[in-house]
């Protein structure tokens, strides 16, 4: 199945473990790691071979203990989170639900979810499990479960809404061009009539249908050939329009003009959070720890070697895997370059504290507490500071000053005494949306202008067919117009394909927002189709598949024609 070998690539956080203990350069890992830090990679690699070991063996007690050596592992790291080894184990439990050993599968979905909780892959896999178990109902439930834990997800989120915003401008686009042709397949017959005649001023009678008919198809010759004819169709058909119908028009000249942007947009924007550095954001700030966790944060940096918000993140993710050595001179290009960032001040006090020079962590606690922000922990780290220097009265001040600030805070961070005691907000973590930002401008800057006026080209492109509308309109106007060739009535053998067909009866009426909406509805739901590409991707660990898509295109289908079928009977009651 194409889950289990999408969840099979999982491990290879394996080699990866391995690669990083091996080499500790920039080169290889992205980020320099110290040997401690390699080693403790090194032991997740080999606790998840006992893992292996222990599912092969069938044995749960075992492979329980090991999944609680791995969590603590990775706490000890700061990345509490081992992503790639619960999509390994999901793979795992299927292949063993297709074995028939459901006890086994079930137990290695335990471990999956304790490897990384609350995670939609989990319940996508619980999902495969147990329709092989025949539960489907259960099956069901799983999925409808991993539908909504991806929901709670910020980056599943900001996909699905750019996923969608592109789906939309599509859909857009391609009601414009059926509501086009089916113009042209009720009013064509009237237009190439009216240039014949035109054509036949100057021609023999014989050619003259021929060359109308290339005046109506020229445009296929050029690039992008069908885009050109819609638009040129309709300047040709706004003479031939009802009210209703050149509104719909102006509609899709609008449409037309303003959706290249905004997909643009979306694209980039999509672009960035499925990009290496877009990822990795989220991986650190979640505190999942992935194979290709270090690689993606080397691209990070290679892409935003002058973002000072870059290199807090980095400082944050050191000092978090114990790294400090590493951390204090990111903290310190960040203090430079942003003399009022308490966070990154904080976090370069801490690294003296823990040296034990107190004095120089005092003139840095002093900065924080005089700086925006996160005053009341500046005052704490002071008071500890001062305590440590022997400074017992300057001591009880800074921490009543911190009491005063933030009498909770105090509280929770006496209780939790955290490892360095002192306390270091996360504000590299805190600026994800700015890098996020920040990658996709140095996107547009690599795009270049001429990328960028592409995309607002459309507008002007637009307005200046619709002029042309209104100025053949006006100069055609004294000569009139062909009447179009009529149509089935709504009696009789026409009466169900009218109603049946979206659009058909509309287009014979000539209400042309009707026959708008009614093409928006049918191309909205054939562009979700699985297949196209056009419809939301998510970027599941563990696809969950496309029986939900083609379910709500089923449903939809079937309310679609239920509901014209019901004005069909209506009309044979009348």
């Amino acid at each position: 199945m194409r889950g289990i070998r999408r969840a099979a690539l999982a491990l290879l956080l394996v080699p990866s473990a391995t690669a990083v203990a091996q080499h500790s350069q920039p080169v290889e890992t992205g980020i320099e790691l110290t040997p401690a830090t390699q080693q403790a990679l090194l032991r997740l690699q080999e606790q998840w071979l006992q893992w292996v070991s222990a599912f092969f063996q069938n044995d749960p007690a075992q492979a329980e203990r090991v999944v609680e050596e791995l969590t603590a592992t990775a706490r000890q790291l700061g990345l509490p989170r081992l992503p790639d080894l619960s999509l390994a184990a999901q793979a795992r439990a299927v292949e063993a639900a297709r074995a028939g050993h459901f006890e086994r599968a079930k137990w290695a979905l335990d471990g999956a979810e304790r490897l990384d909780p609350g995670r939609p892959e989990t319940a996508f896999a619980s999902a495969v499990v147990a329709r092989w178990k025949g539960q489907r109902l259960l099956a069901a439930r799983q999925h409808l479960l991993g539908y909504a834990r991806g929901w709670r997800l910020a980056p599943v989120r900001r996909m699905a809404v750019h996923g969608t915003l592109v789906w939309a401008c599509c859909a857009l686009l391609l009601t414009g061009g059926l509501f086009i042709g089916v113009l042209m397949a009720f009013k064509g017959g009237a237009l190439h009539r009216d240039l014949r005649r035109l054509v036949e001023r100057r021609l023999p009678p014989g050619g003259a249908s021929a060359v109308a008919l290339v005046l109506l198809l020229w445009p296929l010759a050029l690039p992008a050939g069908v885009l050109w004819l819609a638009l040129y169709w309709s300047v040709l058909l706004w003479g031939y329009s009802t009210n209703s119908e050149r509104l719909a028009l102006g509609l899709i000249w609008l449409t037309a003009g303003t959706v290249p942007m905004l997909v643009a947009r979306a694209q980039r924007q999509l672009a960035v959070e499925l990009s290496p550095p877009g990822r990795v954001i989220d991986q650190i700030t979640h505190g999942r720890l992935s194979g290709s966790l270090f690689t993606e944060l080397g691209v990070l940096r290679t892409q935003l070697p002058d973002s000072l918000a870059a290199r807090q993140l980095l400082a944050d993710l050191h000092r978090r895997l114990g790294q400090w050595e590493i951390a204090r001179p990111l903290y310190a290009e960040v203090v430079e370059g942003e003399p009022q960032n308490a966070p990154a001040i904080l976090g370069l006090g801490a690294y003296y504290f823990r040296k034990g020079d107190f004095g120089k962590a005092i003139d840095l606690y002093r900065q924080a507490a005089a700086a925006e922000g996160a005053k009341a922990a500046a005052y704490f780290n002071l008071s500890l500071a001062f305590s440590e220097s022997y400074l017992f009265n300057e001591s009880r001040l800074a921490l009543a000053q911190a009491r005063d600030l933030g009498d909770r805070q105090v509280g929770e961070w006496i209780q939790r005494a955290p490892p360095e005691r002192v306390v270091t907000p996360n504000g590299g973590f805190a600026r994800a949306a700015e890098i996020r930002g920040q990658l996709a401008a140095e996107a547009r800057r690599r795009g270049g202008s001429r990328q960028l006026l592409r995309g607002w080209l459309s507008l002007p492109v637009a307005a200046v067919f619709a002029l042309g509308a209104v100025t053949l309109h006006l100069a055609r106007r004294r000569s009139g117009y062909s009447p179009p060739p009529p149509v089935g009535e709504a009696s009789g053998r026409w009466r169900w394909p009218r109603a049946l067909v979206p659009g058909w009866a509309a287009a014979a009426e000539g209400r042309g927002i009707r026959l708008y909406l009614e093409l928006l509805a049918l191309a909205a739901i054939l562009l979700f189709l699985p297949g196209l590409g056009l419809r939301v991707a998510i970027p599941w660990g563990f696809a969950p598949g496309d029986a939900a898509a083609w379910g709500l295109v089923g449903l939809a289908l079937a309310a679609l024609l239920g509901m014209r079928a019901r004005r069909a009977w209506r009309l044979r009651e009348v």
